[in-house]
């Protein structure tokens, strides 16, 4: 039986009971490595907040959120680190203040970037 390929997109919606409705769609940038500079951050980012909107309209839309899954290069543990500014430079600060610590800006990887839209209650 052949292996299969991790999935490298996806969308996921929340219940339709939840009390606040969300879509979270995401997508594996590993594989990228070198070639994910800041304008390939900003273009991932744009269109997961295209595939989001497809679910919940801007309109309808209260607040978008971003996030980044970084691990130190070696680490098997991710990070979930929100993200304000899609920049490498922003990313690898962020990681350094979760992780209390300072890492050299090529001792880390984004493993995964996501973008949360919550719909108005």
């Amino acid at each position: 039986m052949p292996t299969s390929e991790p999935a490298q997109t996806g969308c996921i919606v929340s219940p339709a009971d939840a009390p606040i409705p969300y879509v979270e769609a995401w997508k594996n940038v590993l594989s990228l490595g070198s070639s994910l500079d800041d304008a390939r951050l900003i273009a991932e980012f744009g269109s997961l907040s295209g595939l989001t909107s497809d679910q919940i309209p801007i309109d309808q839309s209260a607040t978008v959120e971003a996030y980044a899954d970084v691990r130190v290069r070696g680490d098997i543990e991710t990070l979930k680190v929100r993200v304000y500014e899609p920049t490498l430079e922003h990313i690898q600060t962020r990681l350094n203040e979760l992780k209390s610590q300072s890492a050299p800006p090529d001792a880390f990887e984004i493993v995964t970037l996501r973008v949360r839209r919550y719909r108005k209650g």
